[in-house]
């Protein structure tokens, strides 16, 4: 008898996850492959990325686990969560995140639930800093961050509209992806 393959899910952009170190020659790759009878993923990684990064990395391929989500800050900040395939034995590691971040973490995740992580730092306080959003526009930051970037998620919330990503960069840079373009 044959078998028909499930279907493919996500387009092929959704399937790769890019991020960049403090210089742009460092980078960590995540390709999740799927042919329609199995899925798989590669890692791959230059410069420098920190250790403690790599070795969950390669802790979580030696386990038969993917990286569903990793975020790492130039100041020695990073959170990685990993499953296996088909979803289970999930778990989560960070580290050098700030406290009340490390708090919001261990609260979500006792909910079950799903969120994003960035870190950055703001070199005016000397300060690491986080935003950590949860859900549709639900969303925990530090008190360093750059008005500019809490003045948009406030307003983003207020409407009701959802934030897809936010990455944070030193210097208080930051590049936001929400319903409002």
């Amino acid at each position: 008898m044959l078998t028909v393959p499930s279907p493919i899910r996500g387009s092929p952009g959704s399937r790769i996850r890019l991020i960049f170190g403090g210089t742009g020659d460092d980078w960590l790759l995540l390709l999740n492959h799927d042919n329609g009878n199995t899925k798989w993923q590669v890692q791959d990684w230059k410069g420098d990325i920190p250790g403690e990064v790599t070795k969950q990395i390669n802790n979580c391929k030696a386990k038969g686990r993917d990286v569903k989500y990793v975020e790492f800050g130039r100041n020695g900040g990073w959170y990685l969560n990993g499953e296996k395939p088909d979803g289970s034995a999930g778990h989560s590691w960070w580290g050098g995140i700030p406290e009340q971040a490390e708090k919001t973490i261990k609260q979500w995740l006792s909910e079950r639930e799903t969120f994003q992580v960035s870190l950055g730092f703001s070199p005016e306080n000397y300060e690491k800093t986080y935003v950590l959003l949860q859900g549709r526009n639900g969303y925990s930051a530090s008190g360093y961050l750059h008005s500019s970037i809490g003045q948009r998620l406030r307003r983003i919330n207020n409407r009701n509209k959802e934030v897809n990503f936010v990455r944070l960069f030193d210097d208080n840079k930051y590049f936001i992806s929400d319903e409002e373009g």
